[in-house]
């Protein structure tokens, strides 16, 4: 919503809008000419300088809105206090805006004002079509065009940043362009950015398509991000079509910088400096409209294209990759190492005493053994008086002796040997024969056995045979009864289940039946209650309707009494003045003084001089009756003698005051100065002031 243009917007499709003909203290509104979520845009006619301005109204209509009139209040008590802070840097950003007088390229801001609880900016009337509308219209404009536009909204926007004071939503549809190519910045934005960090209810200031990284982040702002919206801009003017976002970069940097392209007609320094413009790092960008400038006139803005400064990580290669080291040893065990020749010693002791002990053992049993034995003691104990014949003969007798009990001993053994095989062979027969009848014996109890088993066999496969049977039979009578059974079963439970099916049929039958004919009922009686109540609340509302038309008649009945009433007492009370030709000349001339043009003093008070004492009586917030009081006349004949200079009495001769400058706003007379009183007693008698009694007026009479 900005300054406007020459494109109105029919009333009658708003609302909530001031009507034609409101009057905003000197401003008299004509129609709408935009609206949006932070305000609304009237054309205006100053009535006083006789020219059409643009008025912007503080109207979020996320906060607040208008009530029956013009009176803007409040949407709850919780919105209150924001949208009054809201208003306050509405105001505050109009006086700023004013002090930019004379600013190139940006909208001119006349006055600002408070009225109907809200607050006003009244800006100049910027004739032309947005550069949005524009380039859709023409294409990408020419060469000369975008330089153009580029310098002068460079000088524009150098002096806003100069007042410490930022745009923050620079687009296309900002920028309105004359006829001449001469373009202006119109609708700034940092009251409403303001609004928008203080509460949710407002949307964001910018617009995506060309707002920097850092007004889509909580980042720092500056004039590097207006520097931004203005590259993006001009690159929509250079080539028909916007860049790629911000946003869109951050996450793949796919611009395409326009000294790469190299448009035809272009200076390479206008399309290196918008290029610079462009970085999406706000650290990338000139930080000034001055550093930016100097990229524009010389062209040495870097062509080189912005990638991520983050570390990246080196790729890992083979040779990087370190090898897990082997466990470390295991730490040595807390108990101290013992020797093995020490733990071994108590069982090496007892094997030596024990080796010991079984030598000595063997040593007496050998020396006993030589001891006891005959050739020991005949070798050991050789008596000297046996003789040696005897000892012969006596070994060949024993010798003998032993051969003959030799031959005895296996003559019996032989006889022996005999017998056991005799009485082994007659055993053995007896065995045999003794085997062969258990033999014999054993294989007729076998014959038998086997006989008896097929018999037995024979018989039990008969038995089993006959059990089979009749298991069959009895499985089968029973299968027949079962299958005989269960559709016995069946078929009741079908039966069953029809009747039920048939009664649960009647059952839901009848309950559609009851709830139909329910719902019949309690839909006639909602009808007719809601009737009964429809007729009574028209009714009331007729009632209502009567009643506030009977208030608003009598209302007015008593408005037009009270209104005709003092219109009454002021016409009695410039009768009771008596006033002369002479007084009602000098009451003309007073007016003409103070700026009210009464086409001519002729000393008649006709219907444009009544129009003009009421205009009078209303910039003086008094009740427009159109008819003086004396009060009212002699304020008027005085301010009218402030205004207006006077040569002295003695060098020309004194004539009726007439307007010869601006209106001024006339001192106080002060009660307590004589000579204060008798200049301004003598000039309305004579209606002249000479230029002393002037300068004293100015000075002293307050």
């Amino acid at each position: 919503m900005g300054a406007g243009t020459d494109s109105d917007v029919p009333h009658s499709d708003l609302h909530g809008t001031l009507p034609p003909g409101t009057r905003l203290r000197n401003y008299e509104l004509v129609s709408v000419l935009g609206h949006g979520g932070f305000g609304i845009t009237y054309r205006a006619r100053d009535t006083l300088l006789k020219r059409e301005v643009a008025i912007k109204e503080y109207l979020p209509t996320s906060l607040a809105i208008r009530t029956h009139g013009a009176t803007v209040v409040p949407r709850s008590s919780d919105d209150s206090d924001t949208f009054k802070w809201g208003r306050d840097r509405f105001l505050e950003e109009a006086r700023t805006l004013v002090t930019l007088e004379g600013a190139p390229a940006v909208v001119r801001v006349y006055d600002f004002l408070e009225a109907n609880g809200t607050a006003y900016m009244v800006m100049a009337l910027v004739r032309g079509e947005t550069l949005d509308q524009r380039v859709k219209r023409e294409g990408a404009l020419a060469a000369p065009i975008v330089e153009r536009l580029a310098q002068k909204l460079l000088d524009g926007l150098e002096q806003v940043h100069r007042s410490h004071f930022l745009h923050r939503d620079i687009k296309p549809a900002n920028i309105i362009v004359d006829a001449q190519d001469d373009p202006t910045l119109i609708d700034f934005g940092s009251s409403r950015a303001s609004m928008a960090d203080r509460t949710s209810a407002m949307t964001a200031v910018f617009t995506p398509r060309y707002a920097a990284v850092e007004q889509l982040t909580s980042d720092e702002q500056g004039p590097w991000t207006d520097i931004y919206g203005l590259a993006v801009t001009l690159y929509f003017a250079t080539t028909g079509e916007p860049p790629p976002t911000a946003m869109e970069r951050v996450l793949k940097e796919n611009y395409v910088p326009l000294s790469t392209m190299r448009p035809a007609g272009f200076r390479p320094g206008l399309l290196s400096g918008i290029d610079a413009g462009l970085a999406v790092r706000a650290e990338d960008r000139p930080q000034s409209i001055a550093a930016w400038r100097g990229l524009f006139a010389d062209g040495r803005a870097s062509d080189a294209t912005i990638v991520d400064a983050r570390p990246r990580r080196p790729p890992v290669t083979r040779s990087d990759v370190t090898p897990p080291s082997s466990p470390a040893p295991r730490a040595a065990s807390a108990v101290p190492a013992v020797p093995h020749a020490r733990l071994r010693a108590p069982a090496t002791r007892r094997q030596v005493a024990l080796v010991a002990g079984g030598l000595a053992l063997i040593v007496a049993l050998v020396a006993g053994y030589f001891w006891l034995s005959p050739q020991g003691a005949i070798d050991g104990a050789r008596r000297p008086d046996v003789p040696a014949a005897a000892e012969a003969e006596a070994k060949q007798k024993a010798e003998a002796e032993a051969k003959r009990k030799a031959a005895a001993e296996a003559a019996a053994r032989q006889q022996a040997e005999a017998a056991a095989k005799a009485k082994a062979d007659a055993e053995a027969k007896q065995k045999a024969e003794a085997m062969a009848r258990q033999i014999a014996a054993a294989e007729a109890a076998r014959q038998q056995a086997e006989a008896d088993a097929r018999r037995q066999a024979e018989a039990e496969a008969r038995h089993k045979a006959e059990v089979e049977a009749k298991q069959k039979a009895e499985a089968e009578a029973k299968a027949k009864a079962d299958a005989e059974a269960r559709a016995r079963a069946d078929a009741k439970a079908k039966a069953e289940a029809e009747a039920r099916q048939k009664a649960e049929a009647d059952a839901k039958a009848k309950a559609e039946a009851d709830a139909k004919a329910k719902a019949e009922a309690e839909a006639k009686q909602k009808a007719d209650a809601e009737a009964a109540a429809k007729q009574q609340a028209e009714a009331a509302a007729r009632q209502q309707a009567e009643a506030e038309a009977k208030q608003r008649a009598d209302a007015e009945a008593m408005q037009k009494a009270d209104a005709a009433a003092a219109q009454k007492a002021a016409e009695n009370s410039e009768a009771a003045l008596n006033l002369s030709v002479a007084d009602r000349q000098r009451v003309q001339s007073a007016l003409k003084a103070l700026g009210f043009d009464i086409q001519g003093v002729d000393g008649t008070f006709g219907p444009r001089t009544r129009d003009m004492i009421g205009a009078w009586q209303k910039s003086h917030n008094q009740p427009v009756t159109g008819f003086l009081s004396a009060t009212q006349k002699n304020s008027m004949l005085n301010e009218a003698l402030l205004v207006t200079p006077r040569a002295a009495p003695a060098q020309t001769p004194q004539t009726p005051v007439t307007n010869i400058g601006p209106r001024t706003t006339p001192p106080s007379s002060s009660a307590n100065d004589p000579r204060c009183k008798s200049i301004l007693q003598s000039a309305q008698l004579t209606g002249a002031l000479a230029d002393a009694d002037r300068a004293y007026l100015r000075d002293h009479c307050r």
